[in-house]
């Protein structure tokens, strides 16, 4: 399993001001609603459950390649990063039991 992490060209806002700096890091997720393929979620470091996971390290290169970027101020550049990732799993409670 592989997640990606796209760089941004860099976006200006209406105004002419930088809203995305060139090269900003970009963990690519799925989109809640399903309705485009990934949405772009900025990368603090942490791969969390809602990155898009690809079967093959080619299927993530293949996507980074040819995705448009979502929402409009993540611009893929030419450099990315496909990372292999391995679920994680956190306890948690299961109820209770009487004492």
């Amino acid at each position: 399993m592989f997640a990606l992490i796209i760089q941004s060209k860099q976006v200006k806002a209406c105004g002419g001001s930088i809203l995305t700096e060139a090269g900003k890091k970009f963990l690519v997720c799925n989109e809640p609603s399903g309705w485009i393929p990934a949405t772009g979620s900025p990368f603090t470091g942490n791969i969390g459950g809602d990155a898009k996971i690809f079967s093959s390290f080619e299927e993530a290169e293949w996507f980074a390649k040819n995705w448009q970027g979502h929402p409009w101020y993540v611009r893929p550049g030419k450099r990315f990063e496909v990372i292999e990732v391995k679920p994680k799993f956190k306890q948690i409670p299961d109820g209770y039991e009487p004492v």
